[in-house]
């Protein structure tokens, strides 16, 4: 990804900062959630490190628990295929190192 930096403009008791944006002008940050540098070689160092990483995505399954009220299983499940996610809120099963080690790359955007 390429970014931009931007010299803010500064008030009477800062001088501004250099900080850089992407195109779709998202911040960017540095390996320390930096967002402003004091110097250009700074903000120079942090942009180069930022365009030099990639962005992969992940799938990692979840589950969720969701409590209906009906009058036989073939209802509650009628009504779960027609509102769950929607009219109803499930709630998030935790999930632990497993799910994230079996997580699927769907995406290498480098």
């Amino acid at each position: 990804m390429k970014y931009e930096i931007v010299k803010t403009q500064g008030t009477k008791t800062s001088v501004g900062a250099f900080m850089m944006f992407d195109e779709q002008g998202n911040e960017g940050f540095d390996s320390d959630g930096n967002n402003a540098w004091d110097t250009l070689e700074e903000a120079k160092k942090a942009k180069a490190h930022a365009e030099k990483m990639k962005t992969y995505n992940f799938e990692v399954p979840a589950f969720y628990r969701y409590e209906i009220e009906a009058n036989s299983e073939e209802e509650a499940r009628s009504i779960l295929e027609d509102k769950g996610g929607i009219d109803i809120d499930g709630e998030l099963c935790e999930l632990d190192y497993r799910d994230y080690q079996n997580a699927k790359l769907i995406e290498d955007n480098s």
